[in-house]
């Protein structure tokens, strides 16, 4: 609920734009879409680990971020529950030396020879074989397992408790744009991230790849449960994709694009636009997002020129862009307002663009606010 009319009427302006950016309609203003991630931890002059065991800490520090950084697209500091996958024993993901940037650390519970009982029953297997190869306490006993996984599940709704509170301030103090929707884990993905790796993954498609197809198709009915929460006024699946860099046309077209085209069909039919964040180099796999209905998805390219790749598929797809962290950091201010002056020019008139960057920040080094805040005026005034 807004208690002020100023910021509520921020919020319903940016609603209307991004909606009509994301609708193929040409927006009074574009739309800032910039994610953040830990850097905005930084910002905050705190450190992850506070933030994961305080989420009402959490919550107000982090949303204060958006006084100084006129986007209007909330940006998630925190991508995963880390509490709840620290009391499980794995350090899977990791906080850095400077208690800021987050790491992966890769885990392979599976090995090559199991695939046949991942297909016959794939819940039964990732939760009878994997979890306790992966979850070492969970072994330890009835009572000993039963109490891990309570405080798991509670850790997991303090997650969420605080991600729902922060998204909230944020709106209510500054008209920021939250997302509403399920999280969409392409099959392939997820065997490349959390069963077997990107290096046996990418053995297995060329050593069983029949194999690898039917793992994708049976882990499908699992993965397309969370895509159910679809409700207005922005509703969103959201995907970031990893493994197309690492495989080419002929390799994503056989063991990527079926699952994936699927997923992205299941969303738009239940009337949900799905953002994918394109990770690498993607530019050879931009043609198969033709084949799924006008503005069924929303790209936001990493890699990619995002003049070319709007000037080539911009009449179907909605694309997300802009400068690069890198530039905010090495260069001068009119060389970034000078780059924003070109990407707008030429990728806003007509709609289907909002203003972002590439993947997002990580540390401090990347808030680069002088330049940031300028690039930013620019794009909501620019015509």
């Amino acid at each position: 609920m807004f208690t002020n009319k100023e910021v509520q009427q921020k919020y319903e302006e940016r609603l209307k734009n991004y909606t009509d950016a994301v609708c193929m309609r040409e927006p009074k203003r574009l739309p800032v879409g910039v994610n953040f991630h830990t850097a905005q931890i930084a910002w905050a002059g705190t450190n992850v680990k506070r933030c994961v065991y305080n989420g009402d800490f959490y919550a107000e520090a982090c949303s204060e971020f958006y006084k100084d950084y006129d986007v209007d697209l909330l940006t998630i500091p925190l991508l995963n529950a880390l509490e709840a996958i620290w009391i499980l024993g794995r350090d899977t993901f990791f906080v850095s030396k400077d208690g800021i940037t987050v790491q992966y650390k890769e885990n392979v519970p599976m090995e090559g020879y199991e695939y046949d009982k991942l297909i016959a029953d794939p819940m039964e297997f990732i939760t009878g074989t994997l979890f306790p190869r992966k979850f070492p306490h969970l072994v330890e006993g009835h009572d000993s397992s039963y109490e891990l996984l309570r405080a798991v599940s509670e850790a997991f709704i303090r997650f969420k408790s605080s991600m729902a509170k922060y998204s909230a301030l944020a709106k209510d103090k500054y008209g920021i744009i939250g997302y509403n929707g399920g999280k969409v884990y392409v099959p392939f993905d997820v065997l490349l991230d959390r069963i077997r790796g990107v290096a046996n993954t990418l053995v297995d498609i060329r050593r069983q790849p029949e194999k690898v197809i039917q793992a994708c198709e049976a882990l499908m009915p699992i993965y397309l449960k969370p895509m159910t929460n679809l409700s207005q006024p922005v509703p969103h699946g959201f995907c970031t994709i990893h493994a197309p860099m690492f495989l080419n046309r002929k390799q994503f077209e056989k063991f990527y694009w079926p699952g994936f085209k699927q997923m992205l069909m299941h969303a738009y039919e239940k009337g949900s636009l799905t953002w994918v964040q394109l990770q690498g180099n993607c530019e050879h796999i931009y043609d198969y997002f033709l084949e799924l209905p006008k503005g069924a998805v929303i790209l936001n390219i990493e890699k990619e020129d995002p003049i070319k790749i709007k000037k080539k598929y911009g009449h179907h797809i909605v694309i997300e862009a802009g400068i690069p962290f890198t530039a905010y950091r090495y260069k001068s201010n009119q060389e970034c307002l000078d780059m924003a002056k070109r990407i707008i020019d030429e990728c806003a008139p007509g709609g289907g663009f909002i203003f972002g960057a590439e993947f997002g920040g990580l540390s401090a080094a990347d808030l680069c606010k002088e330049n940031m805040s300028a690039v930013f005026q620019l794009v909501h005034d620019y015509r």
